[in-house]
Order: structure tokens, then sequence, then C-alpha cells
């Protein structure tokens, strides 16, 4: 076939072409279209979803401080001694997480088997503020690592700083004045 011959085939569908061109054109942008829409209406829902989350967020975090008090008020009562303090300091250094990743690492690990070896008398609010840090770091490593255990971890730490607060209050130690309990 020659190159005379081939243009004209070409010119002579070259309407098809154009025409199936556009066709596809057209369908394309009407699928973007959508798919737009669609997303839009994902982040209008995801937004209501994030409001809500902050919501459960802070209802939570309202019902551990209020457990945390409410521990407090046990211990300061004398209805939580230091021999419960002492079996929960021992649980949970028995059962620390091994130290895998960049916030919970061995340094902190070994630091919080220190703090979980002191007697209750000998608590300082400085060993309470540290406790309280290393709770945070579980939770930045869980939120990160997904491990479920560091969560729960995490929780029963949570109840020990909550007792080692009323020890410190019910000996008449109140934390230093820049510090909220």
């Amino acid at each position: 076939m020659e190159l005379l011959d081939l243009v004209s085939l070409l010119v002579t569908q070259a309407p098809l072409v154009a025409t199936a061109i556009a066709i596809l054109v057209v369908y394309i942008e009407r699928r973007i279209a959508y798919v737009e829409k669609r997303l839009s209406g994902l982040e209008s829902r995801l937004g209501g979803l994030e409001s809500r989350l902050d919501e459960i967020t802070r209802s939570v975090n309202s019902l551990v401080d209020f457990n945390e008090a409410l521990l407090s008020i046990q211990v300061g009562k004398g209805l939580l001694a230091g021999t419960e303090y002492k079996a929960l300091q021992t649980l949970l250094a028995v059962s620390r997480p091994q130290p895998k990743t960049k916030y919970y690492t061995k340094e902190v690990y070994e630091r919080l088997g220190q703090l979980l070896s002191k007697d209750p008398d000998e608590l300082t609010w400085d060993d309470v503020f540290e406790l309280e840090k290393i709770h945070d770091l579980l939770i930045m490593e869980w939120r990160e690592s997904r491990r479920e255990e560091l969560a729960r971890y995490a929780g029963k730490l949570r109840v020990a700083i909550a007792m080692a607060k009323g020890f410190l209050l019910k000996r008449g130690v109140l934390p230093p004045p820049n510090k909220p309990v």
C-alpha cells in the first residue's frame, strides 16, 4: 500500500476516529465528575465523623479523670492500701510489654521497671509525672504500631498512677504549684 493510499484511507475514516475520541473524552469527563462528587460527599461525611470522634475522646477522657479522682479518694480514705498498690505494681512489673519501636524504647522499659519497684511511701510527684510520660509514650506507640497490648497495659498503668497520686495526697504531699494533678 502506498503512502498516498494510506493517508486517503485515514482521512476518510477521520470523522469516525474523531467521533470515537470525542465519545471517550466525554465519558471520561463524566466519570471524573462522578468520582469527584462522590469524594466530596465522603469528605463531608468524614468531617462529621471527626467531630463525633472528638466528642467520644472527650467523653472517655472525662471518664478516665473521674475514675482517677475516685481511686485517689479511696486511697486517701484508706479503702485501698499499700498492699493493693504493691499487687498492682507487681502485676505491671511482670507484664511490661517488650520494647520494640521508637517511643517505647528499652530505656523507657527499664525506667518503668525502676519506678514500679518503688514502695508507695517512697513515691514522689516526679515519679508520678514520669509514669504519666511513660503512659503517654505507650499510647503514642499504640497509635503508631496498633499493638493492642500497649493500650491495655497503659490503662492498667493509669490506675497505678491514680493510686500513687492518692498515696502522695494521703501523706500530705501536695503537687508542685505549676503541675496539675
